[in-house]
């Protein structure tokens, strides 16, 4: 019996990815320091797969995820070198204009930080469906379709993807 291997898309391709942030200077004539938050990071995200960061506090797990969608205010940041590279594109080199349009829309981030982390009071289905219809400018009816439509077919990967197209899926029917 002959295995059959389907190669995978690469989605999300890191490469050699250095940030670096400027130590404050104690004297007028010392040379600018840097820490390296991260240094040399490389890595394949491929369609279908889903990539959990783990690390300390102060490690540059968040670091590395605004420098993949862009918002790493520079300054202080520096990226000092390397590529980000989504379904094939170097996103260094798009407009903030086409930044925007994948932010939200191809590739989201949810902070950690209390204030601007997913609501306790709204369910995860409604927040998911209200950066839809925010971002795609849709009805709130049309964006739990769609929401319900992207869990099924994996491109919401959570670990209550089975509530939230519960959720999506008698929402849309009481709409």
């Amino acid at each position: 019996m002959e295995m059959q291997t389907e190669k995978k898309k690469v989605l999300l391709s890191i490469r050699d990815e250095k940030q670096y942030f400027p130590v404050k200077k104690t004297g007028f004539r010392e040379e600018q320091k840097y820490v390296k938050a991260n240094d040399g990071i490389s890595l394949d995200i491929y369609e279908g797969e889903t990539l959990g960061l783990v690390g300390e506090t102060g490690a540059g797990k968040t670091t590395i995820a605004k420098a993949i969608i862009r918002i790493l205010p520079d300054p202080p940041a520096k990226v000092r070198r390397g590529d980000i590279f989504f379904e094939g594109e170097q996103l260094f080199h798009l407009s903030e204009k086409k930044m925007k349009k994948i932010r939200g829309d191809r590739i989201s981030m949810i902070f950690q930080d209390p204030m601007t982390a997913l609501n306790p009071i709204f369910t995860v289905g409604d927040q998911i469906a209200e950066t839809i219809r925010v971002h795609d400018k849709i009805s709130k009816k049309e964006s739990f379709r769609r929401m319900m439509r992207d869990a099924e077919h994996g491109l919401i990967d959570l670990i209550l993807t089975k509530e939230v197209s519960r959720f999506a899926r008698n929402t849309v029917d009481t709409l």
